[in-house]
């Protein structure tokens, strides 16, 4: 069940897993609402994971 922390952690997810700086406090608080919010953790993790698949494929050469 989401709760009103959520959203605002939410809001920096990408940041966060791109390793761009997160303002302040906010840094901490993202880490933190991912370590307690089992459903913001299975959103982050499930954004990992297709990232990480993303970053997996190759280019082809286009044939000729």
């Amino acid at each position: 069940m989401r709760n009103h922390l959520c959203e605002p952690a939410r809001q920096h997810f990408s940041e966060h897993l791109d390793g761009k700086p997160i303002e302040g406090t906010m840094r901490y608080f993202v880490a933190l609402h991912l370590a307690i919010c089992p459903p913001c953790k299975r959103t982050y993790q499930a954004l990992v994971a297709t990232r990480d698949a993303l970053g997996a494929l190759k280019d082809e050469d286009p044939k000729p």
